[in-house]
């Protein structure tokens, strides 16, 4: 029989055999007939079944398709690979291969073992050449395919380019950019607050205690916990790392840093020419808001700066300089001071520092205060010089100087001119030479003795001391902290006092134990309700568990009730999270993008992700309205024209 004939036998059978199948009459081996009565009850038992005939009837038509086309096809194959003229032909050459004497060994034992077994050597040469057109082939395809993958990837690289250069671009005119510039100062600011308050530790941890206004404070300075909670007598004591970032949290969240920038995008021309400059500013912003700028009672000020904390809370670092700039060329500048006018109209060092000399009321602390950011901003204190200072160690120099030069009050570090007072120029030397060997005069002894107490730099956590030493912390030059370790103490200094339960919460989180997590968290929050935090970590379970509106909810409360800034990265990423999943991709894409101007960078991908499902929609979209408007134009051809009652064909 010839392959074609087999080949009609073969299709006969397997045609039986489904017949079989479907019910009807047809040929089964006895060994398949318990298949063959089997009565499913179940839509599983029914498929299992067609499955195990189909099963069978593969295998027995790869038996048959062998069996009855086995002879044709070694004939075939025959024809193909062991007997030809191709072979022939090889097999001639090979035997009359030429041994030469010159030829190599290697070469001349080649030639003589093929000459000795011609046709397997003819057999190998075709076979090899085969293999060689083979490998052409499947490389040829290959590199098509890949012509095709390289150009997709070369797509996607440079849509990805795209999405990376647009979030570059939004993210570098909002507040989040500016602060990072001025992060790196974070460090002195805190030197100068403990250089200027002091610290009260016990077992070598910070504790709660009164200042001189007696309001109860921790750490650097700190009067107010992340959680919301004012310190008392009773919050539990803190580490040096703890403390330091609790005044970051205070420093960089709160308005500092928010209303130097503000000014800055007001007017270009205001951007800080060094270290020192912005580091003399933010002590001034940090301790008097802007009282030292503008009249606070001016009707500007006060409509600008209401709106701004407005949008400030709203957006948190995200806020974009053109609605600053907006709100600023609304409400103008029209009442500076004279500190605000030596800053926006001569930006000259030494008019900023001498019109310093205006701003000293509030008694002793104000004389030494006002002339250390004068001397920061001419440049003739370094910030580094801080770091040797010991802590709460200005007010001794400034009582130290008082005694040895005869000088009192406001004298000791300003002399007054006709316009007011202007610092002390030999006073900034008097400074550095008292840092080698700092004094104090002790009222009760009436003697100078040396002070004991530690230095700045020895109160700092290590790592940021580090930087500072490295040179570091200068304006652009991002501080950094490894990640797990920042992770922590973000966590520890949210839970102060209450660690332990929220450690619980998250351990019944890690084993998949959302329930409990959730109940442990809301027992925390109803204690402490304003704690971001807490807040985050119940959107993002809620986000796990595919309650989306829950985690929506918690994150509106950060965002629009608690007003903790340092939260919003994590709060938007958690809403962008939840819009993503309930199809609101356009309300995704806003909160990724929120997120990212907020500091989470885990956003980035989510952006891109976010923008790649909304051009498939998008796409999907286009096509089906050019489906809907090709079925018209039919429609029109055949019948007429046919009037929809919409005429708006978006999906």
């Amino acid at each position: 029989m010839s392959l074609v004939d087999n080949f009609k036998k073969f299709v006969s059978e397997i045609s039986e055999r489904y017949k079989y199948a479907r019910g009807n009459k047809g040929k089964l081996e006895n060994k398949y007939k318990q298949l063959k009565d089997w009565k499913p009850i179940d839509n599983l038992g029914k498929t299992g079944r067609l499955a195990g005939l189909a099963g069978v009837d593969i295998l027995w038509g790869l038996w048959c398709l062998l069996k009855f086309t086995a002879k044709d096809t070694k004939a075939v194959g025959n024809k193909i690979f062991v007997d030809n003229a191709l072979i022939d032909k090889l097999e001639t050459k090979k035997y009359n291969l030429e041994v030469k004497d010159k030829d190599l060994k290697f070469v001349q034992y080649f030639k003589s073992l093929q000459k000795s077994n011609p046709r397997m050597a003819a057999k190998l040469h075709l076979w090899m050449l085969y293999a060689l057109t083979g490998l052409l082939i499947t490389g040829g395809i290959k590199i098509v395919k890949n012509k095709e993958n390289i150009k997709e990837t070369v797509k996607e690289w440079e849509e990805d380019k795209e999405v990376e250069e647009e979030i570059d671009e939004e993210t570098q005119h909002c507040f989040s950019a500016y602060k990072e510039k001025l992060q790196p100062i974070t460090p002195w600011l805190i030197s100068e607050l403990i250089l200027c308050e002091g610290t009260n530790t016990r077992d070598g941890k910070h504790v709660p205690y009164k200042d001189s206004r007696g309001i109860w404070t921790i750490g650097f300075g700190s009067t107010v916990l992340k959680d919301g909670s004012r310190v008392t007598a009773n919050t539990p004591p803190i580490t040096n790392e703890e403390a330091y970032d609790l005044a970051c949290w205070h420093l960089e969240d709160h308005e500092t840093f928010f209303l130097l920038y503000c000014y800055g995008v007001a007017n270009p021309s205001l951007k800080v020419r060094n270290t020192g400059e912005a580091f003399g500013l933010c002590s001034n912003i940090y301790n008097a808001g802007t009282n030292c700028i503008e009249n606070p009672n001016d009707r500007n000020h006060k409509e600008r700066f209401t709106i701004l904390r407005e949008e400030y809370k709203k957006y948190g670092a995200a806020i974009q300089d053109s609605v600053v700039a907006e709100i600023f060329n609304k409400y103008p500048v029209t009442s500076k001071t004279s500190f605000g006018n030596a800053w926006m109209e001569t930006h000259d060092m030494q008019n900023m520092a001498d019109s310093l000399g205006n701003f000293m009321r509030g008694g002793n602390g104000m004389h030494w205060r006002r002339w250390l950011e004068a001397g920061l901003i001419t440049g003739d204190i370094n910030p580094k010089d801080l770091l040797e200072c010991p802590e709460k160690g200005l007010s001794d120099f400034y009582h130290y100087i008082e005694v040895v030069s005869d000088r009192n009050g406001v004298l000791a570090l300003w002399d007054k001119t006709e316009n007011g007072y202007t610092p002390r120029k030999s006073t900034y030397t008097e400074f550095k030479n008292w840092l080698e060997n700092p004094l104090m005069w002790d009222k009760k002894t009436e003697k100078i003795l040396p002070i004991k107490r530690k230095k700045v730099k020895d109160v700092l956590p290590s790592e940021i001391l580090q930087e500072c030493e490295r040179g570091q912390c200068e304006i652009g030059v991002r501080v950094q902290k490894q990640k797990q370790q920042t992770e922590i103490v973000d966590n520890k200094t949210y839970t102060i006092g209450y660690e332990d339960y929220y450690k619980s919460a998250i351990a019944s989180y890690k084993q998949g134990d959302y329930e409990i997590a959730l109940t442990t968290l809301d027992s925390l929050i109803s204690v402490y309700p304003n704690n971001a935090l807490l807040h985050n970590d119940m959107a993002l379970i809620y986000n796990k568990m595919g309650k989306y509106d829950k985690a929506l909810e918690h994150a509106r409360i950060i965002l629009h009730d608690i007003g903790d800034k340092s939260q919003y990265g994590a709060a938007q990423y958690n809403a962008g999270v939840a819009y993503e999943n309930k199809g609101d991709l356009q309300k995704s894409l806003q909160n990724y993008k929120l997120s990212l101007s907020n500091g989470n960078n885990d956003a980035r991908e989510a952006i891109k992700r976010v923008q790649k499902k909304i051009k498939q929609q998008q796409t999907k979209a286009v096509a089906f309205n050019d489906g809907i408007l090709k079925l018209k134009e039919k429609q029109n051809q055949q019948h007429g024209f046919i009037e929809y009652p919409n005429n708006d064909y978006t999906a």
